[in-house]
């Protein structure tokens, strides 16, 4: 059985996960450069669900959605 603690730590690091999937899902692929369509051809670094993701996140909150990570 997990102590308290160690609950305490998973849900953190599962919060964290979740923040980094969110913020990169946001990040446009042209800021790597001209032959970044060529490595990720979805558009979105974290593939076709952060493509989505993001879109959804952009359209509900607009520029401000950067701050849903934090």
């Amino acid at each position: 059985m997990l102590t308290r603690e160690q609950k305490q730590e998973i849900f953190a690091v599962g919060l964290l996960a979740l923040a980094l999937f969110l913020l990169l899902s946001l990040v446009p692929v042209s800021i790597m450069g001209g032959r970044a369509g060529e490595r990720f051809p979805s558009g979105n670094i974290v593939g076709p669900v952060g493509a989505t993701v993001g879109t959804l996140v952009k359209a509900f909150f607009g520029v401000s959605g950067f701050i849903v990570p934090v």
